[in-house]
Parts: structure tokens; sequence; C-alpha cells
């Protein structure tokens, strides 16, 4: 058993690096995240041309004026009031979903990937030396894992990237299935 938990942990490493190197390799990534922002481009401008004159002079002026605002809208028509609130909604879009991140941001993503990092790889070595602590360190570090893939929202992967992250969540499974299972179980409890 213990040789079957070697096994899969290196083939887990090694999709791991493939999932990981595949979209540095891949043009896919760059031309989906450039058709994404042309097309956002283009859908806040065909908002802009819809919206009256008087809005338009309104927004290409810069100046923050509730009432001057107030009195252009008052005289609009229930469509050119909805080509104002897809605009406004459209540009709000945008704003929310940048991907601009706070500093503080930064360095507590930085600081949770390398808490990853030093508990997946204790944890290889825990497991590796068949001890209690190592399987633990995994399993936290695979709680981790699965919470920054929560937090990361929506991406584009390759068909290549799916497939290696596929096989290694797959790898993932097996291994703590076989780590907390059956007599394998029983040699970390004891070690």
């Amino acid at each position: 058993m213990k040789k079957m938990i070697k096994f899969l942990l290196i083939a887990q490493i090694v999709m791991m690096i493939f999932s990981t190197i595949t979209p540095f390799v891949s043009k896919g990534y760059d031309e989906y995240e450039e058709l994404v922002a042309y097309k956002d481009r283009m859908v806040l401008e065909q908002y802009y041309k819809a919206l009256p004159a008087g809005v338009q002079n309104y927004l290409d002026s810069g100046i923050d004026d509730q009432e001057r605002l107030d009195q252009i809208t008052r005289s609009l028509t229930p469509e050119a009031r909805q080509s104002i609130i897809n605009y406004t909604n459209m540009e709000q879009y945008l704003k929310e979903n940048s991907d601009e991140m706070s500093e503080e941001a930064r360095i507590s993503l930085i600081g949770v990937l390398i808490l990853y990092f030093i508990l997946y790889i204790a944890g290889i070595v825990g497991i590796w030396k068949s001890r209690n602590w190592g399987r633990i360190c995994y399993v936290i570090a695979t709680i981790i894992c699965i919470c920054l893939t929560l937090v990361a929202g929506d991406g584009f992967s390759s068909n290549f990237v799916a497939l290696f992250a596929t096989l290694s969540d797959m790898l993932l499974g097996a291994i703590l299935i076989l780590l907390f299972t059956g007599s394998t179980s029983t040699e970390f409890k004891t070690a």
C-alpha cells in the first residue's frame, strides 16, 4: 500500500506541474482575455452611443453635478432612461471586475500561497516517511487549495490544463482515501 501511495503522490505532482506549465506555453489564455476585454469595451461603447446627447455631453464634461444630471434625466423617455441604466450598470460591472488587486490583498494572497506550498511539501515528505503529521499537513493543504480555487472565481483554461487538473484532482482523492482507510490508515496511526 505504501508503494501505491508513493506512486500516486509522484503522479499527482507530475499532473500539477503539467497543469501549471501548460497555460504559459499555450496562447489561448491571452487571446481569451483580449477577446473578453474587447467585447466589454464594445458593449460599453454601444450603450454610450444609445445615450441621449445631453447625457453624453454631461459624461464627457467630467463634472459631477447630480442636480444637472437629474434635470437631464427627468426630460427623457423611458427608453432613454433604460439606456442610462444599461450604461451605468456596464460601467459598474467593468469597475468591479477589473483585475486590479489592492496591495493588502496581494500580500495576503502571497502569504496564503506560501503557507499552502509549505504544508503541501511537508505533507508529501510526511506521507513519504509514513508520519501522521504528514497526513494532517496534506489535508490542510488540500483545504487551502480548495478555498483558493473558490476565491479565484471564473477563469479560462485550455483542454490540456483541464485534463491535467482533473487527473491531479482524481489522484488527490485516491491518495486521501488510501491515507484514511484500510491498513494504510493504521500504519500512519502507529508511526
